[in-house]
């Protein structure tokens, strides 16, 4: 009978090292796309970090956004034409259910930034 409940706890002591291993690779996952970012995403409605950020020799020659810049609550695409004529098209996106990446312009330039958010994000929007 103590030979049983060994190998009962060594079995379900597998599990669960089995499970927090599992935990570890997700966690990583969701990491990886942020640590491009200089720091951390925050999530004020002004706070985040540029993640993108266009060399002065690669500059647009046009951009728009349809959800008017910053706006965690609609789901924008930028799009445009570099000076080259190639055109190029970001959809705001969601990271792991719980980043936001808000693609909008700045100076007539495609950017992005990171934010946080609180409720989770589904559909390129913050819930």
């Amino acid at each position: 009978m103590r030979q049983n409940r060994q190998i009962l706890f060594l079995f379900i002591l597998v599990i669960f090292l089995i499970g927090c291993t599992k935990t570890e690779i997700v966690s990583q996952q969701i990491s990886e796309p942020t640590s491009q970012a200089s720091s951390q995403p925050t999530s004020g409605e002004d706070e985040g970090d540029i993640i993108k950020s266009i060399p002065d020799d690669e500059l647009a020659a046009s951009c728009t956004d349809t959800d008017s810049g910053i706006d965690k609550t609609s789901r924008g695409i930028v799009s445009g034409k570099w000076y080259d004529e190639t055109t190029f098209e970001n959809e705001d996106d969601c990271l792991g259910g719980v980043y936001l990446v808000e693609y909008y312009c700045d100076n007539n330039q495609p950017k992005s930034r990171n934010f946080i958010c609180e409720n989770g994000c589904k559909k390129g929007v913050c819930i």
